[in-house]
Order: structure tokens, then sequence, then C-alpha cells
């Protein structure tokens, strides 16, 4: 969330989406908005922003489950990239991926199989098919900007 965001607005979504009977929540990125905190940013800001949107989340995710997508102001932008572990595309995909997991390669879920330095595999894409509807098998598939070859560009070749 930004200066552009509207909590009560957003709070009456997160009802709407419990009181409407849905199978899960995905969001589709640009939610955290690591790269808009006010510099310099550190860890604890990064740590502090995914806390304030587990307020929002857990006003429906304690019934449903919750898929990121992960959007461009995430802070995950692979060109921020440095040789340490303690810069922001670190920071916010560690913190990620643990208050807010996403589906990983499991035979269940598909998605990217490269372990990357500091951060394991990123959770940062990945698909499933989940049974069937009236209309036939349902399939979803969830991508992540792409950011440098290091950590973007294996979404656009995975099978």
């Amino acid at each position: 969330m930004d200066e552009n965001s509207d909590p009560n607005t957003y709070r009456l979504t997160l009802q709407n989406e419990l009181a409407g009977g849905s199978d899960f929540l995905i969001d589709l990125g640009d939610s955290f908005m690591s790269d808009k905190l006010p510099q310099p940013i550190t860890y604890q800001a990064v740590a502090d922003r995914a806390f304030l949107l587990r307020s929002y989340y857990d006003i429906a995710c304690h019934s449903l489950p919750l898929f990121l997508v992960l959007g461009n102001h995430e802070g995950e932008w692979g060109s921020r990239l440095t040789n340490s572990s303690e810069n922001l595309p670190v920071w916010d995909t560690l913190i990620r991926k643990l208050y807010y997991p996403n589906p990983y390669p499991d035979g269940f879920y598909t998605g990217g199989p490269r372990e990357e330095r500091y951060v394991g595999l990123r959770e940062s894409y990945y698909a499933w098919n989940g049974g069937r509807t009236l209309r036939g098998p349902r399939s979803l598939l969830v991508l992540a900007p792409a950011t440098r070859p290091e950590w973007g560009l294996g979404s656009y070749t995975w099978p």
C-alpha cells in the first residue's frame, strides 16, 4: 500500500471476498510497495510493511488461502541485487517467504526450480491444476514481472 491506497476500501474489499464464498484469494501485486518506503530502506522497515499487510490479510485469510503475485513495487527487482545479502531484493524475498509463503515445485504445484543465492527458491512464479469446473479442468498460472536474467527470465522459459 502507498499514499494512493485507501485502507477502508481495502478492508471492505477483503470483507467482501470473505463474505462472497471465495475458494481462495489471489493478490495481484503491488501490495507491499517496499521500494517506495522512505530512504534509506532497512530490513526492519520491510518487515514492518509485511506486518501491516498481515493485519489486512487477516480479515479474510483466516479462512481463505492467500496466493501472492509479485508486482513491480514489491522490492524484489534483480537490478537492485548486490554481492551481499544486505539489500532490498533479498530482504523483501526472505520476509515474503517467511510470512507469505507461495507455492513451490512439490508434485502438485510447479514453479521456479532454481535455488538463488541468499534466498533459495524465490517462490515468485507458480502454477497448478486443480479439479474440474462445469467448463472443464481448472488451471492457474501465476507469473512475476521480469527482473534481470539472474532472477526473472526463468519465468518466461519455464515449461
